[in-house]
């Protein structure tokens, strides 16, 4: 296992290559190797490392463009090939050669692929690289602009446009490649927008399109597994879906992916908008929509009640958390008591854990305003007397606050006590339970109507609930990260087939 070793905005140290005993899970040995060392292979006794000295930079070091050779006998490195800066694919083929992608500088040397042969540098190839697979004697890469195929006996390119794509598609942001040894079948993982869904490319081995499917964000890594495909057990219904049916409103508040998640114009009106993010939610997990900062909220329903049973989670709402990235969004359930299909009964807030783990720190009744400010930092007050703004960044260059909405945007609910910190770098930590885009599981994307409680915090019973509501919880803007904001990727009704 390589490992940088080193933390980014700290010195620039060695990296290391682990020896892990698999029947123990313990580490057994350790190599130390060059700066921020990537991928690794293995050729006969020798494992080769590409190292980066992606950090370097920043202590103004130059990168690294070693490949280590470490002899797996002794695991100590018993020598180097100067390649180029920055390296970081690293395959072997069948022949025994090693083959390494490099990122170059990002100014005057750009990204290339060399071959090595007998621990030397015997071809490069004034191509750049995101990734590359091989298949029998063909080296088959990607990069922004093409997909291309590399004779790797006679080391000459075969191809640079291997891909034909049909009308309407695209591959936005390559991000991966794999290729099918069993039938030839090349897949490219495209990263879209970095923040949203990434989708995957099926191509057949001439490089005719076959099909394209979602998948989670940033795709960069695959492989292939045979497995037995059960029938299932359960036959759901005819009609209906266990998934949001409609969206009923979005009022996001500003922030860095608003206009974005989903894409809104200058054209746009709060009917447009509704029936894009219906688009987006409506039938699964596929999509994302992102409420801004504080107080945005998104509200939903589904083609029937959501029964409250007790003793079991009732709703299963995902976001787009990870470790130490939680952006927690607080879930409110209303009943069509009047049963006019609109949401304008009582709500209720579904109690998390911050309500006694937090005491104290948690504000009820908050309240913010935001000022449209266009294209610059957005101004807000609050109900403490506290002004700030949500602020503008190199990343996103949209609009952030709504574009069909104007004037000044107020919200109102439960402020959780922030969650994020700076170590060497920003960590935004998870509660225990009870919010939105929190904890990166489906156990921790659960939801439990019997949380229900009242304006007063007291609890309420209700048997089933029709209409869902989701707010951002957090007011915080963590360095480069940007403000914290709440995504939503979807919902379950998790009693449907019951």
């Amino acid at each position: 296992m390589s490992s940088y070793v080193g933390r980014i905005n700290s010195k620039s140290v060695l990296g290391a290559i682990y020896k892990i005993d698999t029947l123990s899970l313990r580490v057994v040995d350790r190599c130390i190797v060059g700066y921020q060392p990537e991928e690794i292979c293995v050729v006969g006794n020798k494992l080769y490392v590409a190292n980066s000295g992606g950090y370097n930079p920043m202590q103004g070091m130059a990168y690294d463009r070693r490949v280590s050779i470490i002899d797996l006998r002794t695991f100590k490195v018993n020598g180097e090939i100067d390649v180029a800066p920055n390296l970081f694919r690293l395959r072997t083929d069948k022949h025994g050669n090693v083959w390494v992608s490099s990122r170059g500088d990002y100014a005057s040397t750009p990204s290339r692929l060399y071959k090595i042969s007998n621990d030397r540098v015997e071809s490069m190839f004034d191509i750049p690289v995101t990734d590359f697979d091989f298949l029998g004697d063909s080296l088959v890469y990607q990069n922004e602009k093409e997909l291309g195929v590399i004779d790797i006996r006679t080391s000459r390119i075969l191809t640079r446009q291997l891909a034909h794509m049909p009308a309407g598609e695209s591959v936005q942001t390559p991000y991966g490649v794999i290729v099918d040894a069993s039938n030839g079948n090349i897949y490219v993982m495209d990263a879209t927008n970095y923040v949203s869904s990434g989708r995957l490319f099926c191509f057949d081995q001439q490089g005719a399109y076959k099909w394209s499917v979602r998948t989670g964000d940033i795709p960069g890594h695959a492989c292939f597994a045979e497995r037995k495909v059960d029938v299932p057990s359960v036959v759901p219904p005819a009609s209906g879906s266990a998934y949001i049916s409609a969206v009923d409103e979005y009022v996001p508040a500003p922030g860095q992916f608003i206009n974005v998640l989903p894409a809104v114009d200058a054209d746009d009106n709060v009917d447009s908008v509704l029936k894009k993010c219906t688009a987006t939610l409506k039938g699964g997990f596929d999509g994302m929509i992102s409420l801004g900062g504080f107080g945005g909220y998104i509200t939903f329903h589904f083609d029937h009640p959501i029964r409250n049973i007790s003793g079991e989670p009732d709703l299963l709402i995902k976001g787009n958390a990870m470790v130490g990235a939680s952006e927690p969004g607080i879930v409110m359930v209303s009943k069509d008591e009047n049963r006019n299909g609109l949401p304008d009964d009582q709500w209720f807030e579904l109690k998390g854990s911050a309500d006694t783990d937090s005491v104290g720190k948690v504000t009820f009744g908050y309240r913010i305003t935001y000022t449209e400010n266009p294209m610059r930092d957005i101004p807000w007050t609050d109900s403490r007397g506290v002004s700030g703004t949500v602020p503008r960044n190199e990343f996103h260059k949209q609009e952030y606050f709504p574009m069909w909405l104007h004037g000044q945007l107020t919200f109102e609910g439960t402020l959780l006590p922030r969650n994020g910190y700076r170590n060497s770098f920003w960590v935004l930590s998870a509660f225990r339970f009870g919010y939105v885009d929190n904890l990166p599981t489906d156990e921790g994307s659960s939801f439990d109507i019997d949380w229900a409680i009242d304006s007063h915090r007291n609890p309420v019973h209700l048997d089933q609930i029709d209409f869902v509501r989701v707010y951002n919880a957090q007011n915080q803007v963590c360095g480069w990260l940007g403000e914290t904001s709440t995504e939503v990727r979807g919902a379950k009704d998790l009693h449907y087939l019951n």
